[in-house]
């Protein structure tokens, strides 16, 4: 069984896994420094990342465009290919990096690298997901995949 202890005489058990015990670390440090987290819980109370997603895919299913959808589902299924973790609790930000090595590696039926836009795309549709299961925070604005931004063109309809 792993402790954190964030005061002198405070000591608070967290699980019997490294990983998670970590994750509880990081997730203790965002609560202390304020910042909107993951609540850390016990036992039967986590989630599942995978019953997360089908909830979210039903969920926005009813809100979203078939495009849409179909869009989220590609980016969570890429990101189930990429973590290995079973709760939503156990991420941190390695996985969230991670996700984005794995995008960067990945190819496109045609056999293509996926161009930087696709990959801020589906690291963007991730990061939403986590949102809504409260998981927010585990990723600096310097991990976000960057990408150039082509000129907008300029098409005039003659009538």
């Amino acid at each position: 069984m792993f402790y954190l202890r964030y005061n002198r005489n405070q000591w608070e058990p967290v699980r019997k896994d490294p990983d998670a015990a970590m994750a509880a670390k990081r997730l203790r440090q965002i609560s202390l420094e304020g910042i909107t987290g993951v609540s850390v819980t016990d036992g039967d109370s986590r989630h599942t990342i995978d019953a997360a997603i089908a909830q979210y895919l039903a969920d926005t299913g009813v809100q979203k465009e078939p495009r849409t959808l179909a869009a989220y589902r590609i980016a969570l299924t890429q990101f189930r290919e990429s973590c290995a973790k079973t709760y939503l609790e156990e991420l941190e930000r390695r996985d969230l990096l991670n996700f984005v090595a794995f995008l960067r590696k990945s190819r496109k039926k045609n056999g293509e690298l996926f161009g930087d836009r696709t990959v801020y795309n589906r690291f963007e549709n991730i990061v939403t997901f986590l949102k809504e299961y409260g998981v927010k925070g585990i990723v600096l604005h310097k991990d976000w995949p960057q990408y150039e931004a082509e000129d907008a063109i300029l098409i005039r309809r003659m009538n």
